[in-house]
C-alpha cells in the first residue's frame, strides 16, 4: 500500500502609505496580509529502491519461505535522489527536475496552467501529457473527487477521507475487494509547508518520497494542519505490520529543514494457497506444532501474532526477518526485509462438530525503509 495532509503560514506584508499631511489626506485603508505557503527549491534523500527479477521460487512448505536468506526475488538498489523546484508568480509549481546521483540520469517535468486546468508534461512514465481539470479554488476535480466547503478532501474514487480539528484522521480505501482504513495521528507542529499526503493509491498515501518525486505537482485541496506523526493500518477489519512515522526538524522561520520517515511497506505478495480436506487438517497439525515451538521459546527464528479467532475463522500471522546488507551493486546497505505469512483457518460444522474446512495461505514481503529528507528553500 504504495498508497495525505497540509495548511498554510500567512506571511504579514504590510504596504507602506505615503507620508502626508493627515489633515489633507484621508486615511486609507490597510491592505490585506499576502497569503504565501514557504515552498521547497530542492530536495534530497537516499533510499533503497527494490525491483523484482525474474526468479521464482516455488516454496512448498511454509519454513521455506520463512528461512529463505537469499531473497532472489528482488534487485535492491541504493538510490541518492535530488529533486529540484521552480515556480511561477503565483507560487505554482511549473517545473520538477529529479537527478538519480546513483544512476547518473535525469528527468523534468512541467506544468502548464490554465483557469480550469493542469496541463502536465513527461509526468507518467511513458513521457506523456497529462490533463487535469481544476475547479475555482485550483484544486483537481478529475478521480471522482469531492471537497468539503474548506475544499479539504472528502473523497477520491472508493477511498473517503474523514477531517477533525483540520487534521484527517482517517482513510477508507478499497483496492479490488480489500477494504483498508488508515488511522492518521500528527505532531503538535503547525504544516506550514501545506504537505498533503493523502494521496489517491494505497501505497502513496503517507510517502514522501513519492510526494516530492510526484504527486506535490497535483492540488488535491487544502493540508492538513498540523504535520503528519504516525499511520496504521487495518485490512479488512484485520491488524496490518504496515506502520510509517515521522519526526521533523525546523528551520528559525519554523518551516521545515528535515523529515525522517520510518515505515514498513508491502513489498509484495509472493503466494497465495488454499487446502482443504484431509491436506487441510494435516497442515494445521503441523502449524499447531510450529507454533507451539515459537511460544515456548524452542524455535527463535521466528515470531507468531494471533489476528483473529471466532467460532468461523482463525487466522494467525508468522513472520521472519533477513537484513539485506549489499545491493545489486555490491554497495553496504542495511535493509530489514519481514518474511510473513498469514494463515487462514476456516471451519465448518460438521456432525455437530467443529471441523477444518479449508485453510488459505498467503505469503508477503514487507520492507523496513528509512529515510531522511533535507529541505532547502
Amino acid at each position: 500500500m504504495k498508497n495525505i495532509f497540509k495548511t498554510i503560514l500567512l506571511f504579514a506584508s504590510l504596504a507602506l502609505i505615503s507620508c502626508g499631511n493627515k489633515d489633507d489626506e484621508p486615511k486609507k485603508d490597510k491592505p490585506k496580509e499576502e497569503i504565501q505557503v514557504p515552498k521547497p527549491s530542492e530536495v534530497r534523500f537516499s533510499y533503497v529502491d527494490f525491483d523484482l527479477s525474474n526468479n521464482y521460487n516455488d516454496y512448498s512448505e511454509g519454513e521455506d519461505f520463512l528461512n529463505d536468506t537469499q531473497l532472489g526475488t528482488y534487485f535492491f538498489t541504493a538510490k541518492e535522489i535530488v529533486v529540484s523546484y521552480q515556480y511561477d508568480t503565483q507560487g505554482r509549481l511549473i517545473t520538477l527536475k529529479t537527478n538519480d546521483i546513483t544512476e547518473g540520469t535525469a528527468t523534468t517535468v512541467t506544468a502548464a496552467y490554465s483557469a480550469n486546468k493542469i496541463t502536465l508534461s513527461n509526468f507518467d512514465d511513458e513521457q506523456g501529457v497529462k490533463e487535469l481539470s481544476l475547479n475555482n479554488d485550483g484544486n483537481i476535480t478529475d478521480f471522482d473527487i469531492r471537497y468539503n466547503e474548506k475544499q479539504q478532501l472528502l473523497q477520491a474514487g472508493k477511498n473517503q477521507y474523514s477531517w477533525k480539528d483540520d487534521n484527517c484522521t482517517k482513510i477508507n480505501l478499497k483496492i479490488y475487494d480489500a477494504l483498508t482504513e488508515c488511522t492518521l495521528s500528527y505532531t503538535q507542529n503547525l504544516n506550514k509547508n501545506n504537505f498533503f499526503l493523502g494521496l489517491l493509491e494505497i501505497h502513496d498515501v503517507t510517502g514522501y518520497k513519492d510526494y516530492f518525486l510526484k504527486q506535490i505537482f497535483i492540488p488535491r485541496g487544502k493540508g492538513t494542519k498540523n504535520l503528519l506523526q504516525q499511520t496504521t493500518y487495518q485490512q479488512n477489519g484485520l491488524p496490518s505490520d504496515f506502520i510509517s512515522k515521522y519526526s521533523y526538524e525546523f528551520n528559525a522561520d519554523s518551516t521545515v529543514k528535515t523529515i525522517k520517515e520510518e515505515a514498513i511497506t508491502n513489498g509484495r505478495i509472493e503466494g497465495e494457497s488454499r487446502i482443504s480436506g484431509e491436506y487441510a487438517t494435516q497442515k494445521w497439525n503441523s502449524l499447531q506444532a510450529l507454533i507451539s515451538r515459537i511460544q515456548n521459546g524452542t524455535e527463535k527464528r521466528y515470531t507468531f501474532r494471533e489476528l483473529l479467532k471466532n467460532n468461523e475463522k482463525y487466522v494467525v500471522r508468522i513472520s521472519s526477518q533477513t537484513i539485506v546488507q549489499k545491493d545489486k551493486n555490491n554497495k553496504p546497505i542495511h535493509l530489514p526485509v519481514d518474511k510473513v505469512i498469514d494463515y487462514y483457518i476456516n471451519y465448518k460444522q460438521q456432525g455437530g462438530e467443529k471441523k477444518i474446512s479449508e485453510i488459505k495461505i498467503i505469503r508477503t514481503y514487507n520492507i523496513h525503509q528509512n529515510t531522511t529528507y533535507q529541505l532547502k528553500y
